[in-house]
């Protein structure tokens, strides 16, 4: 509708600002929200790489999935919720890997209005994703390193 086309706008005049310093992320997290808002399966799955990797480090839901699992889970949760999520804001970007504070929203079946903030560590490669990792916002210095010792990694690998 006219909100998701404005906010698509939106994101692509930040991502054109900040080309070379993350636009390439911004940009496939974008196409993820788009994929989640209309529940275009096939091109959530065209954005998640085939050795993706999901943890959800938050207290209440740990858990650790394989792409299979996330495509399963998002599907699921679809069925249940119409939800969005919006960064609000970058704690590091770069044109592959971020952290994000994000501030999310569902609305139930039923009409039951959730909302919910934590903070995502995002990476990836060659146009997919290939990790989400989600914390607690009291988690943040744990989310940092996080992402300082994926990165780490990625540069050795490369």
């Amino acid at each position: 509708g006219d909100l998701e086309t404005a906010v698509a706008a939106l994101d692509e005049l930040y991502a054109s600002s900040i080309e070379g310093q993350g636009a390439a992320l911004v940009r496939l997290s974008n196409a993820h929200q788009h994929a989640l808002w209309t529940q275009d399966w096939e091109l959530l799955g065209r954005l998640i790489a085939p050795d993706f990797e999901f943890a959800d480090r938050r207290t209440l839901s740990t858990i650790e999935l394989d792409r299979a699992g996330y495509m399963a889970r998002i599907e699921a949760v679809a069925d249940e919720y119409t939800y969005a999520w919006w960064c609000r804001t970058l704690e590091r970007l770069t044109e592959t890997d971020g952290v994000a504070r994000i501030q999310a929203y569902a609305t139930t079946t039923d009409g039951q209005r959730l909302e919910w903030e934590f903070v995502g560590v995002t990476q990836m490669r060659d146009g997919q994703f290939t990790r989400f990792e989600y914390y607690d916002l009291d988690r943040m210095d744990d989310a940092l390193a996080r992402y300082e010792e994926l990165t780490a990694s990625a540069q050795r690998e490369s």
